[in-house]
């Protein structure tokens, strides 16, 4: 594959940063409609003007079937309204935008693939808890179910529903992939393919993941990055997904989701003992509580935002450090973080509170600091790599 010419250290357009301002406030304002306002309150209607007791009146005939057919309803309801703003800002905005080439029969497409994906994890999932919550602290067994299928769900991701969802080719760069198995060999971590996916019959965004596990580990690197990024910045992208790999952070967050889940599911217990008697909700396992449980869940997952985005921020800046340190190439990361937050048009510098709250990156502008700061203290230092792996 010939490669273009790609300008190399690069710099912001001002024109994309101007932009990415506006652009990045109206994604977070429509965000916050769509999927705060819009859906919570949606629920919250749900069980006010009594259609909760309603919609398990008109599917009590099915028997056992029952339940399934009430989340299956409930959360294509949900998907309804949720659908013309998320159509906008997903869609209609980032293809006005550039970012999104996909035709819209594309982009249905995956939309469609990605609900009934949606219906074939939930149902199942939801079906059992329902069946579960008359039992003495269910909420212990469904803590205990839930880690290991999270842990399931991200073991078979990268073979099972990635594919489902891009073409995938292996990368013909002979010279590039042995310096990217160099890097990962550098590391202790050997890998057995490096794929190319086609991202660009999608949209122009770029990334690469480091997947797998055992003999299925491999590198995937989106055609976009490969077409619009420097050789240095390729490394510099893998290597900071190697990182989150050595720095074991899927691990990581399985074990904060199983620390954090079992409190939220005991409140949750509190809230749905609370309501039997409200809302039309007869007992623990009565289907018609379905709205109550995703609004409480909703509102905790919200209140837990900040602190959750405040530790992913810490571990994307370790995955930055790796990155660093390991390819020595300060200049190709910082190079790498203006080429992505121009692409994307990604706000480099948004206000602290933002940051906070809503992000579990951080910004690009500390993230560029930090390969400056890298640089200023390495100067003259050994080629060798000294990556902290914790």
């Amino acid at each position: 594959m010939k490669r273009q010419k790609i300008k190399f250290p690069y710099e912001f357009d001002p024109k994309r940063r101007k932009l990415a301002k506006v652009y990045s406030k109206r994604k977070l304002i429509t965000g916050i409609i769509n999927g705060i306002v819009i859906e919570l309150s949606f629920i919250a209607l749900f069980l006010y003007l009594g259609y909760n007791l309603a919609l398990g009146g008109a599917l009590a005939g099915l028997g056992a079937l029952a339940i399934p057919a009430y989340i299956f309803v409930f959360a294509t309801l949900l998907t309804a309204v949720s659908f013309p703003i998320s159509f906008w800002s997903s869609y209609v905005y980032d293809k006005k935008h550039g970012l999104v080439v996909q035709p819209l029969r594309g982009w249905l497409k995956d939309f469609f693939k990605s609900l009934a994906l949606g219906y074939v994890f939930t149902i199942p999932v939801f079906t059992g808890l329902y069946l579960l919550l008359p039992v003495q602290n269910w909420w212990i067994y469904a803590g205990i179910i839930y880690f290991f299928l999270a842990a399931a769900l991200n073991y078979i991701f990268p073979t099972v529903i990635f594919p489902w969802f891009y073409k995938t080719a292996p990368y013909r760069d002979r010279a590039q992939i042995a310096k990217l198995k160099a890097l990962c060999s550098k590391a202790g971590v050997s890998v057995s393919k490096v794929l190319v996916a086609k991202e660009s019959e999608k949209s122009v965004r770029a990334n690469a993941m480091f997947a797998g596990f055992g003999r299925t580990k491999r590198i995937v690197l989106f055609d976009t990055l490969l077409d619009k990024f420097a050789p240095p910045e390729v490394e510099t992208v893998v290597a900071h997904e190697l990182g989150h790999y050595v720095n074991r952070d899927i691990w990581r967050g399985l074990a904060m989701d199983a620390v954090k889940i079992f409190p939220v599911l005991f409140v949750m217990d509190y809230v749905l003992r609370a309501s039997v008697g409200s809302f039309g909700i007869s007992g623990m396992g009565d289907i018609a509580s379905l709205p109550l449980f995703l609004l409480a869940y909703s509102l905790i997952g919200l209140a837990m935002m900040p602190l959750a985005n405040t530790y992913w921020r810490h571990r994307e800046a370790r995955a930055d450090y790796f990155a660093i340190s390991s390819t020595r190439k300060p200049e190709a990361n910082a190079s790498t973080d203006r080429r992505l937050a121009d692409i994307d048009l990604g706000d480099d510098d948004p206000h602290p509170a933002i940051e906070f709250i809503f992000e579990n990156h951080p910004s690009i502008k500390k993230r560029i600091a930090m390969a400056e700061r890298w640089k200023k203290e390495h100067a003259g230092k050994s080629r060798k790599s000294d990556y902290d792996m914790t």
